[in-house]
């Protein structure tokens, strides 16, 4: 036998559960039982929970909304920046862009991706550089 595998007796008492009482198959977890630890949580609604919950739904969706609206405007802007820079860089061999500042949570990757997707489209060469977010301005005396 190698180190890995593993020998099962199918003949010992309780193997298959048939030999258990149905009281002990209820109260066994592994049977498909619920022990005393697991019971059904149960809610009643009552009026004001409902309105509770119907307010907290309706600032949900409306927050919803407002986010859908602020990732099209943010495509949008993509698109036309896209466009502009197709119109001035025709013909350049190499296209240098700053780099979108990302998102600060996981959330928002998939957006921001597109974002960039949408941001370098039908660009042959793009070099896409990360700042600071702070001006740098060198003088030369």
């Amino acid at each position: 036998m190698l180190g890995n595998e593993v020998e099962i007796d199918d003949r010992s008492p309780g193997a298959s559960g048939s030999d258990m009482s149905p009281e002990q198959n209820s109260a066994n977890p592994a049977l498909g039982g619920a022990t005393e630890n697991q019971r059904p949580y149960e809610f009643t609604f009552t009026p004001t929970h409902l309105k509770t919950l119907k307010q907290t739904m309706e600032s949900k969706t409306a927050r919803m909304k407002q986010l859908d609206r602020e990732k099209v405007k943010k495509m949008h802007t993509a698109v036309r920046q896209n466009q502009k820079v197709l119109e001035y860089s025709e013909g350049s061999q190499l296209v240098v862009l700053n780099l979108p500042r990302p998102p600060r949570t996981r959330i928002g990757l998939q957006n921001y991706m597109e974002y960039l997707e949408m941001l370098t489209d039908k660009l042959p060469r793009v070099l896409l550089v990360r700042g600071t977010g702070k001006e740098v301005i060198t003088m030369y005396s």
